[in-house]
């Protein structure tokens, strides 16, 4: 399964930590064997987290925080250029072609993902997703 936290519905970090907390805990119902994967696509934990009207210390707190939920409950944070040959460059990696990366390589019947992403880039894929 591949589950989206879309960036445009996360405007407060504390809520944005809360949901992706909820959605792991959600996601043990589905999967009892606790190995998952977080797909990121680059920069955007550290981009939602780095809200503007956060200040540095809180961020970084906030950043360990979910690093740290991340690696109790044995989710494996990956970033999405592991999908990618080494010698294509990160930027050019829509989320759109990650998806198709992910679909084109049956990953998604072998790994369960939780993305973090911005929804307006994958509108294909939007009826395979959950929106938090």
């Amino acid at each position: 399964g591949l589950v989206a936290i879309t960036s445009a519905a996360l405007l407060n970090t504390e809520e944005a930590i809360k949901r992706i907390f909820d959605i792991f805990e959600q996601q043990k119902i589905i999967r009892d064997d606790g190995n998952w994967d977080m797909l990121v696509h680059p920069e955007i934990i550290e981009n939602i987290i780095a809200a503007k009207h956060v200040n540095l210390e809180k961020r970084l707190g906030l950043q360990h925080e979910v690093k740290e939920n991340a690696k109790q409950r044995k989710i494996k944070i990956l970033n999405h250029s592991s999908l990618f040959d080494k010698d294509q460059p990160n930027e050019s990696n829509s989320l759109y072609e990650t998806f198709e990366k992910i679909y084109s390589k049956n990953l998604h019947k072998r790994r369960f993902f939780v993305f973090i992403g911005d929804e307006k880039e994958i509108p294909v894929f939007n009826s395979k997703n959950i929106a938090a």
